[in-house]
């Protein structure tokens, strides 16, 4: 089986060009949240400054413990970013194996085929042994004499 190199070059490309734009919103994602926790934190530290009333303001602890869950967040959202990556690498990669599997194959085939055709050597030989042959075939019989000896 053959396959079409540029439909799996498009392929590849597609699944790179979609973990590109996961890795895009993932960063947008993790941008909004910090900016969030940075209006967070502003709008607790002007609440304090203008009223003065610590009952309303944020725990640290809570913070610390949103900071945490955000910070884990965004280490998943890194995570599946580059999942994504790899594996459309991996696709890729293992196209590619399939063909050169299909090619080691192809020339596994054609590799018997050299080996099973004649040597020119081999050839030459035939050609040879034919023509000698051909000639004692075609010679001219001639009859030779011999004579055997009964006395030892």
């Amino acid at each position: 089986m053959k396959l079409d190199l540029t439909a799996v070059t498009t392929r590849a490309n597609d699944a790179f060009s979609t973990a590109q734009n996961s890795l895009t919103e993932a960063t947008k994602a993790l941008n909004k949240a910090t900016a969030i926790e940075t209006i967070t934190g502003t709008l607790t530290t002007n609440y304090d400054a203008l009223t003065r009333t610590v009952g309303l303001k944020a725990d640290k602890e809570v913070v610390n413990i949103l900071n945490q869950t955000v910070d884990k967040h965004t280490l998943d959202i890194k995570a599946n970013a580059e999942g994504l990556k790899v594996k459309a690498d991996a696709s890729l990669v293992n196209t590619i194996k399939g063909t050169v599997d299909n090619h080691t194959a192809e020339l596994g085939i054609q590799a018997q085929a050299i080996n099973a055709r004649l040597t020119t050597i081999q050839v030459d030989n035939l050609l040879s042994t034919k023509n000698t042959l051909m000639r004692l075939l075609y010679q001219p019989r001639q009859i030779h004499e011999f004579s055997i000896n009964t006395s030892e």
